[in-house]
């Protein structure tokens, strides 16, 4: 009876160890699904600003357009002013040529 008994204390014992290795396990694996969530978050995450910086650099690339646009219409603004300088000079040199002329 005592050698029932030891296999038995030897059997529960082994037991007891495959138990707490099994709860090691199961502890683990919880972990690594929380660790798996955090990731999938975190994906979640950088997609979400992967999305904003692109619609940010369009909107860059429209800004930047616009300004360009705004550069031209300046330049030719400049262009159209210089003529009309030039016409109001020769205008007023033209006026001051028939007054000093008499007439």
């Amino acid at each position: 009876m005592d050698v029932v008994i030891e296999r038995l204390t030897r059997i529960e014992t082994a037991f007891e160890a495959t138990r707490a290795e099994i709860a090691s396990m199961r502890d683990a694996i919880v972990r690594l699904v929380r660790i798996e969530e955090h990731q999938g978050s975190i994906r979640a995450e950088v997609t979400r600003v992967r999305e904003m910086q692109d619609k940010l650099e369009e909107q860059l690339d429209t800004i930047q357009s616009r300004l360009v646009a705004l550069e031209q219409a300046r330049a030719v603004g400049v262009w159209v002013a210089g003529i009309a300088a030039t016409v109001l000079a020769s205008g007023a040199t033209f006026l001051v040529t028939r007054v000093m002329a008499g007439g």
